[in-house]
C-alpha cells in the first residue's frame, strides 16, 4: 500500500511497504505527477526477479535449479555488481552466503543450539561466490546445492532502479529511501541540499538518534550494522553479520558503516562488505580506493568511536 501526499513548492510524497521493509520518497514535480503506481510496479519486478519469497520469482527458479529459466537484465545486472565488489574485497560480500546464514539462525531463539563445527565446514564446501558464474546469460553453479541471496544489494538497486526513472521523467529534485538506503538529487522543499541522518548504533527501536548528518547531492548513502540483529550465547552476542570465509559470526568492534557512492548498489553492497572486514581493513581499503567510509565501533572501554575517511560528506 503506497501513500502518496502533496507537499509545498510542487513536491510529493510516497511512503509504504515493500521488499519486507519500509520506503520514503519525496520528489519535485512541475506536472503534479503521482508516479505511486509505476513506483509499486518496479517493486513488483524487483520481486519477481530478486524475491526469495516470492514463488517462480527467477532467483527461486535458479536456486531450485530450474534449467529452463534465463535471468532477466536486472538479475544480471545485480549479480554482476555483487560479483565486482566481492573480488574486490577478497569475498567479503558473497551472494551464496544465504545456507551459512540460514544455518546460524541468528533471528531465532537464544535457546536454540549453536551449528556445530563440522555443519559449518560442509556448508562452506559449496559456499563462495568463485563458484557462481554468468555465461551466455546463463547463471551456472558448481554445485547444485548452491544458493544464491541478492539481500546485500537489492535494496540499494530497487533505489537506483527508481531514481533512473524519475530521471527518465526529467524529475530532478529527489530522495529516495528504501530500508534505510538513500539517494538523492537536486534539492528539498526548503531549496537546500538533502540531509540525511546517521544512527547511533543502539539497540532500542523505540526512538531514534542520530549520531550525525551529512549534505548529499547525486549521491547515495547506505548503512550497515550489526547493532540490532544479533543472538546471545554463553553471555556472548553473535553477530548477524557472517564472515563468508570462517563460515562464523563476524567478531570485531565495528557496529556500524556507512559509504558514499554515486549508485546506492555499490554503496549498499560495499557498506556489507566492510561490515564482514572490520575497522581496519575497511579504512585501509576505503582509502587506498578512495571510497567515503564513516564507521562506528565500540574501543577499548566499550564506549562509541567514530573513524572516517577525509573525504566522507560533512
Amino acid at each position: 500500500m503506497i501513500s502518496c501526499q502533496s507537499t509545498p513548492h510542487a513536491y510529493q510524497v510516497l511512503d509504504g511497504q515493500a521488499q519486507g521493509t519500509t520506503f520514503h520518497i519525496v520528489y519535485k514535480d512541475e506536472l503534479n505527477r503521482d508516479f505511486s503506481l509505476s513506483v509499486d510496479s518496479l517493486f513488483q519486478v524487483m520481486d519477481q526477479s530478486m524475491s526469495l519469497w516470492l514463488e517462480g520469482s527467477v532467483i527461486k527458479r535458479i536456486n531450485d535449479n530450474d534449467p529452463d529459466i534465463v535471468p532477466d537484465p536486472h538479475f544480471i545486472q545485480v549479480f554482476q555488481q555483487a560479483q565486482e565488489i566481492a573480488q574486490a574485497t577478497d569475498g567479503a560480500l558473497d551472494v551464496t552466503i544465504g545456507p551459512l546464514v540460514n544455518v546460524w539462525k541468528i533471528d531465532a531463539a537464544n535457546d536454540l543450539p549453536l551449528p556445530d563445527s563440522s555443519v559449518v565446514d560442509s556448508i562452506l564446501t559449496f559456499t563462495g561466490y568463485t563458484k557462481v558464474r554468468l555465461e551466455e546469460d546463463r547463471l551456472l553453479k558448481e554445485d547444485p546445492r548452491i544458493q544464491l541471496d541478492f539481500n546485500a544489494i537489492a535494496q540499494g538497486y530497487t533505489v537506483d532502479l527508481i531514481c533512473s526513472y524519475f530521471d527518465q521523467q526529467n524529475i530532478s529534485h529527489y530522495l529516495v529511501e528504501v530500508g534505510g538506503e538513500v539517494r538523492v538529487k537536486g534539492v528539498n522543499p526548503d531549496n537546500k541540499h538533502w540531509q540525511i541522518g546517521i544512527d547511533k548504533p543502539v539497540e532500542s527501536t523505540a526512538w531514534r538518534m542520530l549520531q550525525t548528518s551529512l549534505s548529499l547531492d547525486n549521491r547515495s548513502l547506505a548503512t550497515s550494522g550489526s547493532y540490532r540483529k544479533y543472538r546471545e550465547h554463553a553471555g556472548k552476542k553473535l553477530s548477524h553479520v557472517i564472515n563468508p570465509k570462517t563460515g562464523y559470526p563476524a567478531n570485531h568492534s565495528l557496529l556500524s558503516v556507512s559509504v558514499v557512492a554515486d549508485d546506492c548498489a555499490s554503496a549498499d553492497g560495499y557498506a556489507t562488505a566492510f561490515l564482514v572486514m572490520g575497522l581496519e581493513r575497511t579504512m585501509r581499503f576505503a582509502e587506498e580506493n578512495r571510497i567515503p567510509v564513516y564507521c562506528i565501533y565500540a574501543d577499548e572501554e566499550g564506549e562509541f568511536a567514530i573513524c572516517a575517511t577525509p573525504d566522507f560528506p560533512k
